[in-house]
């Protein structure tokens, strides 16, 4: 599983998160790497970035400005397939509610807390 430090240093130029981090669970991390090599491919001009990239509604969500619609459909892609991967571990999961939140979470990471 890739660590933040990694994506940071990989895709570092592309990224100038709010919260100078990335405000998601650890499992979807691969799936980011993933999502940015694809991106990078795609980026639409000089200094463009990204300034969010969280968990909402139970899934990864990537937002930009001004973005192309290769940008918008690769966001799109891993939106659709982080409700398949547990947040927190990166196995295979499913989106769930919890005290009225959505998460995806496979049963070892729903039964225990979601931050372990």
């Amino acid at each position: 599983m890739k660590t933040y430090e990694e994506i940071q240093e990989r895709f570092g130029y592309m990224l100038d998160l709010r919260m100078g981090q990335l405000e998601c669970g650890e499992g979807w991390h691969d799936l980011i790497w993933a999502s940015l090599e694809k991106m990078e491919k795609h980026i639409p001009e000089e200094g463009w970035k990204i300034p969010i990239i969280k968990e909402k509604f139970g899934a990864l969500n990537i937002q930009f400005h001004r973005g192309t619609m290769e940008l918008r459909d690769i966001s799109q892609d891993a939106e659709m397939l982080s409700q398949t991967i547990c947040e927190c571990c990166g196995v295979p999961a499913k989106t769930v509610k919890r005290d009225g939140w959505d998460y995806t979470l496979c049963n070892t990471c729903l039964k225990g807390d979601k931050n372990d």
